[in-house]
């Protein structure tokens, strides 16, 4: 009887820790890996890149992760076609990435006798669990580029050679075929099907090149000669720091806390972001947003920074307040070692207290079973 008592509190035990522990948050992760694509990298040939030789190295890269409690997600084969001829396969190999927790899998092949001209390459393939063969995921690339001497017979009119005062340019392109499939490639990064007359949006400031790539209605693979233009139209980010919103939280923050108080960044920005950060007192920036800081009492100085989408950096006015003792709330009890704000007391979540309930009166069952028994005994 008692080691049946026993056993079911240990069982009661294991069911507390599984509600403490983030169990949610641990199944969102794996079903993440799970669903997650392979990344493709084509380090060889590269895209829009032009070549003087006839032969050019495949070299592809493509990492897959692994599956929690099961078999590693893994290349089950990739093949690739040039200018629409039969597929070839690839030589693939498989090595553990344990950075990633998945895989690198690389395939390699060559390119021989190549043309003069321009050529567009097909890469695709499939992802299996090395264990059983249904398929995961699918990928593919295509890669465009040159050979030798090109003969343009795509037509560039828009953009042309020259500086452009908005992030905004029309593609305006004609060929001297009729072209079933078009595409263009911005900065020598992968190619992107459009059409005639189409807009290229969120330029940022500075030199950019453009090339067109087509496919006339005999299969032949032509492109234009790259153009080069610059753009300084786009505007940095509006940084704002809100000095009400300041004020107002600070009565709200922990307690002074060893001869420092806690302080709290606010700031706004006009649009979209790709990193934020701010400096204190003439540092260097550090990323951030709306961040709470521990901070000595006395005169400081912040800057808030933000950097767009297409790398243009904002900076707000600089501010400069004083912190004095006794400003912050006292709601909140002297902070941890961490400087986030935190409650120094949590509250039994009420599933846990049920089960620690039950587990109370578990082992009030095992003091009565055992004190019966010794009394037997006596």
């Amino acid at each position: 009887m008692i080691k049946k008592v026993i056993t079911l509190i240990y069982a009661l035990a294991l069911l507390i820790l599984m509600i403490y522990l983030p169990s949610n948050q641990l199944a969102s992760a794996n079903f993440e890996l799970y669903t997650s694509p392979p990344k493709i990298t084509v380090s060889s040939p590269l895209t829009d890149n032009a070549y003087n030789q006839s032969s050019i190295p495949i070299t592809v890269s493509v990492q897959t992760t692994s599956h929690y409690m099961i078999s590693g997600e893994q290349v089950a084969w990739m093949k690739y076609s040039l200018d629409g001829a039969p597929e070839v396969s690839l030589t693939v190999k498989t090595q553990v990435n344990s950075a990633i927790f998945g895989y690198d899998n690389f395939g390699s092949g060559i390119l021989s006798n190549l043309s003069n001209g321009a050529h567009q390459l097909y890469i695709h393939g499939i992802t299996k669990l090395s264990d059983q063969n249904q398929t995961i995921n699918s990928f593919n690339v295509i890669i465009c580029f040159c050979v030798g001497t090109l003969t343009p017979t795509i037509q560039m009119q828009s953009p042309q050679t020259k500086t452009y005062d908005s992030t905004i340019v029309q593609l305006q392109f004609k060929s001297d075929k009729t072209l079933s499939w078009a595409s263009y490639s911005l900065d020598q990064n992968i190619v992107i099907a459009t059409q005639n007359g189409a807009s290229i949006t969120n330029l940022s400031n500075g030199a950019h090149t453009l090339r067109v790539y087509g496919n006339d209605s005999s299969g032949k693979i032509c492109a234009s000669a790259e153009v080069s233009f610059n753009i300084n139209g786009k505007k940095p980010p509006i940084v704002t720091i809100d000095q009400a919103a300041i004020a107002k939280t600070r009565p709200f923050l922990p307690s002074d806390f060893q001869g420092k108080t806690w302080w709290k960044l606010v700031f706004h920005v006009n649009e979209l972001t790709s990193w934020t950060g701010y400096s204190l007192d003439g540092a260097g920036a550090t990323s951030g947003e709306n961040d709470t800081i521990l901070m000595t009492y006395g005169t400081h100085t912040v800057i808030a920074y933000a950097k767009d989408d297409c790398g243009n950096i904002g900076a707000s006015d600089p501010y400069t307040f004083v912190l004095g003792p006794g400003e912050a709330g006292s709601a909140y009890g002297s902070p941890s070692t961490t400087n986030t704000p935190k409650q120094t007391q949590q509250q039994l979540p009420a599933s846990l207290f049920l089960v620690a309930t039950v587990l109370a009166g578990a082992l009030v069952g095992v003091g009565s079973v055992v004190y019966g028994s010794k009394r037997k005994q006596n």
